[in-house]
């Protein structure tokens, strides 16, 4: 029979393995972004880019971009 100290390295296994597996996915997530490049929002239409970004303050080119 597991004792209470079986259980919480267990609990803290399983915590560990989650937050790893969130900061991956965050990484992929930031990295299929800035490979996007910027993209048109047809709603408010404007083209969307990262904040922070070279294009945030200087402004999109609209003959050079993907949509």
């Amino acid at each position: 029979m597991p004792t209470a100290d079986d259980k919480q390295a267990t609990r803290r296994h399983i915590s560990i393995r989650s937050a790893s597996g969130i900061f991956k996915l965050n990484k992929l997530l930031l990295w299929a972004r800035k490979a996007r490049g910027p993209f048109y929002d047809p709603s408010t239409r404007l083209y969307q880019v990262n904040k922070g970004s070279h294009m945030y303050f200087s402004g999109v080119n609209l003959e050079n971009s993907s949509q």
